[in-house]
């Protein structure tokens, strides 16, 4: 079990609404190897270094995101992109803490497939974006 930050417990203790779900995702998350701190003011859960996974409350649920959610397994279509361009990020919500115990196994085998990617060394392959057009004043300017 890994060591709990001290941030991270700071940080749940101001969430009112969803300190249970968050507490309950922590002990998912402490079972593992991923190593707790609090990155971009939210927890995060890191792998030899390499930032795997975020838990956060949203307006109406709690999610366990993914970074590199694009590369894990999801027969099941539980994961979701974050929004219309994500192109990395996954992540799956949760609606209470007996729907967290419900689907711990569930959540277990996302965090150590995020695990295994990690380990593997597994990189995003990022579509080119489209060449830049530059206006003419640019490219003729030096």
């Amino acid at each position: 079990m890994s060591p709990r930050h001290p941030d991270v417990t700071a940080f749940i203790a101001r969430q009112g609404r969803f300190q249970a779900e968050l507490t309950a995702l922590r002990a998912l998350l402490l079972q593992t190897e991923l190593v707790e701190t609090l990155k971009w003011r939210q927890p995060c859960y890191t792998h030899n270094g390499g930032n795997v996974v975020m838990i956060y409350a949203l307006k109406d649920t709690v999610a366990m995101g993914f970074l590199k959610g694009v590369l894990l397994p999801d027969p099941e279509g539980n994961l979701r992109a974050p929004g219309a361009n994500s192109q990395s990020s996954r992540w799956i919500g949760v609606e209470g803490v007996a729907d967290i115990a419900a689907r711990r196994d569930i959540l277990l085998a996302y965090i150590n497939a995020a695990i295994a990617v990690a380990d593997a060394g597994l990189k995003v392959a990022f579509p080119q974006k489209d060449a830049l057009v530059y206006p003419n004043e640019w490219l003729n300017s030096h």
